[in-house]
């Protein structure tokens, strides 16, 4: 019979039924929180966020009119995020956000810093935070070329992307100028890096003038939020991630850290093979309401390494346009022996297959929205699973077009339910096995 669900402390009167997680799932993974259906289709978890903060003892408050010799109190907070974070005594991180956006680029933002204990970051709004990869703590200095071409003077590893926080487009993230490979091919939109003279050469999507403009920025290759390799949590609240490898966690050693991130985003990652969210070993790592894109190349990109496998819960994520390399960019992909949950997603816009599992993963999708990839070619299905994989679909709707739906490939296979019958892919390669649920 159906029930009232507790969740924190709200309580939902809709009649739910809590589901069984299938065998073969709940053998590699039965995770601390508990997954619900309606009877209308409705898909939800009780999983109470706020019970995953760490314990605070001590807090450091982040402006922008800051100073890192300052005590770190509200009254007097410190000028950089990652200088909060090095405190030894620090249990949670407040980015006073409450006089408008906060651009902490380079050693202001994250950059690479791995704190040494559990902690909470949070943003006090109504501006954001939003920590960009840069070798530079200044906005870049721009003056006109021609036309409303303007120009700036950056190392050459600053000019791995150039990500315009001007510029939200309709799905809400900033825009990825486009890399040219001229100062004349320079259009609305794009930009150019001259590797002999340190110049950088844009073009803004909207042509405003950027004299004074500190919202174009050219990106760098460093890493953005690193994640440390120790079993500790690390619970994120309301972080935007610019550039470079905006997530990025490496286990090291037998470890089990908790990672949560609500309502955070990752985006642009940087050019050389980096995906948005890059996770390499065990874990917990927990998504809220995040939303990942204008990556390199994958949005959410999972692995296990020598150290174990990671568990993933992506619970009403959203994803669009993402990959910039081919031919393997997605929008979200598990590997290895990882186990990971799916809850009320949307996936559109990756360069490739939009979600793949592979060596023998377990996926579980719910209520998700899978979208078409942006090219269209063979071997391009919105969803595909493979080696010893193994996926179970409920309540999962694909977005029409011209790839298929569904490719099983190898020996994995797929289970379904609560939805129409997936399409085939029909292709020499679609071998595995598809059923009922």
């Amino acid at each position: 019979m159906g029930l009232g669900i507790t969740i924190g402390q709200t309580i939902l009167p809709v009649p739910y039924l809590q589901m069984s997680l299938p065998a073969e799932f709940a053998s590699r993974w039965t995770p601390d929180f508990r997954l619900f259906e309606s009877a209308s289709g409705a898909y939800l978890s009780d999983l109470d966020y706020a019970a995953l903060k760490p314990a605070i003892a001590k807090s450091y408050y982040v402006r922008s009119d800051g100073s890192d010799a300052a005590a770190g109190t509200a009254g007097a907070p410190l000028l950089s995020l990652s200088a909060a974070l090095a405190k030894s005594d620090v249990d949670e991180v407040v980015i006073d956000c409450s006089g408008g956006d906060y651009i902490m680029r380079g050693s202001r933002g994250w950059n690479n810093t791995q704190a040494s204990r559990s902690l909470s970051v949070r943003v006090i709004g109504p501006g954001k935070a939003i920590s960009v990869a840069s070798g530079s703590t200044a906005a870049p200095t721009w003056t006109l070329h021609a036309g409303d071409i303007y120009k700036t003077v950056i190392a050459a590893t600053e000019a791995s992307s150039v990500i315009d926080l001007a510029n939200q487009e309709g799905d809400g993230f900033y825009q990825r100028l486009a890399e040219v490979g001229s100062i004349g091919a320079v259009v609305a939109g794009s930009y150019y890096y001259d590797g002999g003279t340190t110049t950088l050469y844009v073009q803004a999507h909207d042509s405003r003038s950027l004299i004074g403009d500190e919202r174009m920025t050219p990106c760098s290759t460093s890493n953005n939020g690193r994640i440390t390799s120790a079993s500790r949590t690390t619970f994120i609240e309301g972080v935007e991630f610019v550039g470079g490898a905006p997530l990025i966690y490496v286990a090291t050693g037998a470890v089990d850290p908790l990672v949560v991130a609500i309502d955070c985003s990752f985006q642009g990652s940087r050019s050389n093979n980096q995906s948005n969210v890059q996770i390499e070993g065990p874990g917990r790592f927990y998504f809220r309401r995040c939303g990942s894109a204008r990556a390199h190349r994958d949005a959410f990109n999972y692995h296990g390494n020598a150290n174990g496998d990671p568990r993933i819960f992506e619970d009403e994520c959203r994803i669009d346009l993402t990959g910039q390399a081919g031919p393997s960019d997605n929008a979200s992909t598990a590997h290895e022996s990882t186990a990971i949950i799916r809850l009320n997603g949307h996936y559109r816009g990756a360069l490739n297959r939009t979600i793949i599992d592979i060596n023998d993963t377990r996926s579980l999708m719910l209520g998700c929205l899978i979208g078409q990839a942006r090219t269209v070619a063979a071997g391009n299905e919105c969803l595909a699973v493979s080696d010893t994989n193994m996926s179970w679909m409920a309540g999962v709707s694909f977005e029409a077009g011209s790839n298929p739906q569904l490719s099983i490939i190898g020996t994995a296979s797929v289970a379904w339910r609560d939805m129409p019958a997936p399409e085939r892919a029909g292709t020499g390669e679609d071998v595995g096995t598809l059923t009922t649920w």
